[in-house]
């Protein structure tokens, strides 16, 4: 199930959680911040659960759309179940705390795809190099 265009404005506008703030090293050698609202995480959360990362998970506990919402807000979590790996299923949980670890690795090992997050440009790969970098802390799959 994709999101409507609807679907999408009620999720960015319903997350009331804290927006992730992550230090940033550009190619030109300066330092800034960026500030990533909560809806956007959500939203990727959304985009991997429904597409960009369910060839090697699933990401379970979400019973609407706004469940990702919850997460982020502190308020409950997801269980990632990784299903390509040689040791067999293996959980994960995701949480508030990964999210923000795994926008921050974004940041500093694939820039590309934390500008195309940043710019509101991603897609489903976004969503799913979001994922892997908050599970597992760098791309694994893919």
């Amino acid at each position: 199930m994709s999101l409507t265009p609807i679907e999408h404005e009620q999720l960015m506008r319903d997350c009331t959680a804290e927006p992730i703030i992550v230090a940033v090293d550009d190619p030109a050698g300066s330092k800034y911040t960026a500030t990533i609202p909560a809806g956007r995480i959500a939203d990727m959360i959304v985009n991997a659960a429904e597409g960009g990362s369910n060839y090697w998970c699933e990401i379970t506990g979400r019973e609407t759309l706004d469940y990702s919402n919850l997460v982020m807000e502190g308020n409950s979590t997801l269980t990632v179940t990784d299903h390509e790996t040689e040791e067999g299923v293996i959980g994960f949980i995701l949480d508030a705390a990964k999210c923000a670890k795994g926008v921050q690795i974004m940041a500093e090992k694939y820039p590309q795809h934390f500008h195309n997050l940043v710019n509101e440009n991603d897609d489903a790969e976004t969503a799913d190099v979001f994922l892997q970098c908050a599970i597992f802390g760098e791309l694994i799959y893919g």
